[in-house]
């Protein structure tokens, strides 16, 4: 349930990134916004994509 957890914070965290730096985030390039998203994009789905893997417990 942690894991979960992490994948929201991520979005939270990038949320909250924007709001704070919402200057450089519309004045920027789009390149440097496309690599936000996408950096942070790809860090959503692995933690997702970790959360649903089956527990494999010994025994």
């Amino acid at each position: 349930m942690a894991i979960t957890a992490s994948a929201f914070g991520i979005a939270l965290v990038k949320f909250t990134m924007i709001l704070w730096q919402k200057t450089w985030y519309c004045t920027t390039k789009i390149q440097q916004v496309a690599l936000l998203e996408t950096v942070s994009s790809f860090a959503f789905l692995g933690i997702v994509a970790f959360s649903v893997l089956p527990a494999h417990l010994p025994g």
